[in-house]
């Protein structure tokens, strides 16, 4: 049957009209007509009609609308600005039930956009409408009910629905994505500002990314380095290392390393890697590298390293040095009786004697004995010193032919020795010793082979960094020394050699002869001075000794004539207050004779007591420096606290220099040097006894 039948009354029409029924089997038919109407004097209508049977278009558009709706897209129609078709997803897309959306008004629906997108979004449609050119999909936000927002990536089409114009939209919600590229654009911004630098790496150990501080640590472009691989870069990295590295990165949250990098210029870098494994979605796996330039942190530790060993090197040369100093006192002790004895026996015996002889002998070998124990005190700081000024490069200059035939005759030496150096104070025997123990450890490290040694003298202006490197550091201020530098072309040392090299009896021969450069160590350190130690395995080594400019000149006395005291006599009673019986001893035999009373106290307290008794008899007091519980310069402030103001001359196994340094800002009348001859102790009794009574 025909549902519906136009017509017009005038003119000549004509109409097309689709007219939809069923077949009796349910088919469904399409009826397309065509009315022709012919008015005028010959008026008639023509009818044409044309039966389509459409009953598969009608099951595909039916099998295409239930895929809409069930698609995991969101897909919906818009016409006039409301919904008149959505599916499942973009209902959940935008928090609303399906009948919900359809019920909703234009403006309803228009407060589902966030207002920060609205305008963009409708004008974005309106242009649509009006057939402009525009972006075939766009990003933007929706805000469901509950208040959440939500991205959506939307592209549309314009349909013909129900006879009208319409506008059909794809939604994909697009949050997370938009979260995780918000995520890496932070991510990337903080690590592109990071000091650190950071690699990203490819399993095949490509750069993937890189940041700016690695571009500023390596001194490549960031385009370089994406165009490099890490093998450009590691120390001895192989591919087989890095394969095992991925793996057990992988395995791991994170893992720390230390390595080295290479810059662009060929220096290497020591860094801190830390890797961490990282899997896109889409399942690609990176390892992500901070990098840590850790020169200065090296540079620190070093110089930690370095002050320890050096504090461990001062540690132990004091320790050597304290108990080489002690017994060098105790053996000077026991040497100022067999000297002081020995001096005292021997203008008594016969000059043409055999006991006088062994007397002499006796002598002679308690002064060899004190020079070991001077040897041991030089090792320890604490030498017996005759200092004056002197002139280095004399000094040096005087000892060639000394020199010439102390070392071996294939060896070359080279003298470079200025004339007009700033004097410096020093004992000369003393740097006599130091300089002919360098030359000879030069020459022994040449061996039988020739090689050349180089001597030289000069001033240098040395700053902290300079001395913080010697042997041995006790704080010396930076600023000009005169030097003495001994450099040979021999075999050279490696870092433990070196470290041992000031060590007592240390030698690299069969075995150690002596103190040898401990006791140039213990000289030059009581001089105030250092020694740098450079030296190259089998390319030889450069010893240079530093000693401070003289800015004050102290000179010890000579011995004088000792004969011409033999006859003097003195009066009044001298204490002697030393720990040791035989030094009290040595003293009351030495002194008695001249006319002087001895009275003797073994301690500090003792001695205070004996002077208290004595008081107004005692013209002279000799102490000793070291005693157990009072030592010498605390006996010494308290005699000064009673008001005494007797003269005091200090007995020391130490240098003179020492033995002041003990007592500075206290009234002393001199010091003697253990061990001592009779006639020495005479001497200097006597001139301290003149002089008080020349200044009474």
């Amino acid at each position: 049957m025909i549902d519906s039948l136009v017509t017009l009354s005038a003119g000549r029409r004509r109409l097309t009209n689709q007219i939809v029924t069923r077949a009796t089997d349910g088919r469904r038919i399409d009826v397309i007509s065509s009315l022709t109407f012919y008015t005028g004097s010959a008026a008639r209508l023509l009818a044409m009609a044309t039966v389509v049977d459409v009953t598969e278009q009608e099951r595909t558009a039916c099998a295409h609308r239930t895929l809409v709706r069930n698609s995991l897209a969101g897909l919906a129609i818009f016409q006039d600005g409301q919904v008149v078709f959505a599916n499942g997803p973009f209902a959940d897309i935008c928090g609303r039930p399906v009948e919900q959306l359809l019920a909703m008004t234009a403006d309803e629906t228009d407060t589902m956009l966030h207002p920060e997108d609205r305008d963009r979004v409708n004008a974005l449609a309106a242009r649509r409408i009006r057939g402009e050119l525009v972006p075939p999909w766009s990003e933007f936000r929706v805000r469901r009910p509950d208040g959440s927002v939500r991205w959506i990536e939307e592209s549309s089409v314009l349909v013909e629905h129900e006879g009208r114009l319409a506008t059909q939209v794809s939604v994909v919600d697009v949050t997370k994505r938009r979260e995780a590229e918000v995520a890496l654009r932070l991510t990337q911004f903080a690590v592109d500002r990071a000091g650190d630098a950071a690699y990203w790496l490819t399993p095949d150990g490509r750069f993937f990314y890189v940041n700016d501080a690695s571009s500023r640590m390596l001194g490549y472009s960031r385009d370089e380095l994406t165009r490099m691989s890490v093998f450009d870069i590691s120390d001895g990295l192989t591919r087989e290392g890095w394969c095992g590295r991925w793996q057990a990165t992988l395995g791991e949250t994170a893992s720390t390393f230390e390595s080295r990098h290479r810059r662009k210029d060929g220096a290497w870098v020591p860094v801190e890697v830390t890797t961490n494994p990282v899997e896109f979605d889409d399942g690609q796996q990176y390892i992500c590298a901070f990098v840590r330039d850790i020169s200065e942190r090296k540079r620190a530790e070093e110089e930690r390293l370095r002050f320890e060993r050096q504090l461990q090197q001062t540690q132990k040369l004091e320790s050597l040095g304290i108990l080489a100093g002690g017994i060098a006192h105790d053996f000077n002790n026991l040497l100022t009786g067999i000297l002081g004895n020995a001096s005292l026996a021997s203008p008594r015996l016969l000059a043409d004697s055999a006991e006088r002889e062994a007397v002499e002998q006796i002598e002679i070998a308690a002064l060899r004995a004190a020079e070991l124990t001077s040897q041991m005190l030089a090792y320890s700081g604490r030498g017996r010193f005759k200092v004056e000024r002197v002139d280095l490069s004399a000094l040096v200059r005087e000892m060639t032919s000394l020199l010439s035939v102390s070392i071996s005759k294939r060896a070359t030496v080279q003298y470079d020795l200025p004339a007009d150096l700033p004097a410096i104070v020093v004992d000369a025997t003393q740097v006599r010793q130091v300089v002919m123990n360098l030359i000879t450890n030069a020459s022994d490290a040449l061996g039988s082979g020739a090689g050349v040694i180089a001597l030289r003298t000069g001033v240098r202006e040395v700053g902290r960094d300079f001395l913080a490197s010697t042997f041995v550091d006790d704080d010396l201020p930076a600023g000009a020394y005169v030097f003495v530098a001994v450099e040979d072309s021999g075999v050279g040392m490696d870092a433990d050699t070196r470290a041992r090299l000031f060590d007592p009896f240390f030698s690299t021969k069969f075995t150690g002869r002596g103190l040898g450069l401990a006791a140039v160590l213990g000289i030059v350190r009581g001089h105030g001075g250092a020694i740098h130690v450079s030296s190259v395995p089998e390319r030889g080594t450069a010893m240079t000794v530093l000693f401070p400019k003289g800015s004050e000149v102290v000179i010890e006395s000579d011995d004088g004539d000792a004969d011409a005291y033999a006859g003097w006599q003195g009066t009044g009673t001298v204490l002697v207050v030393d720990d040791d019986p035989t030094v009290r001893d040595v003293a009351k035999s030495v002194l008695c004779p001249h006319g002087l009373t001895v009275v003797v106290g073994s301690d500090g307290y003792e001695g205070l007591e004996q002077f208290a008794v004595h008081r107004d008899d005692v013209v002279l007091v000799l102490l000793d420096m070291t005693m157990p519980g009072l030592d010498g310069a605390s006996t010494l402030r308290a005699l000064r606290d009673t008001g005494a103001q007797t003269p005091v001359v200090l007995m020391s196994g130490f240098a003179e220099q020492e033995a002041t340094r003990r007592v500075t800002g206290e009234e002393i009348a001199g010091s003697v040097q253990k061990p001592f001859r009779a006639d020495a102790l005479v001497r200097l009794v006597a001139d301290v006894l003149e002089t008080r009574q020349a200044g009474d």
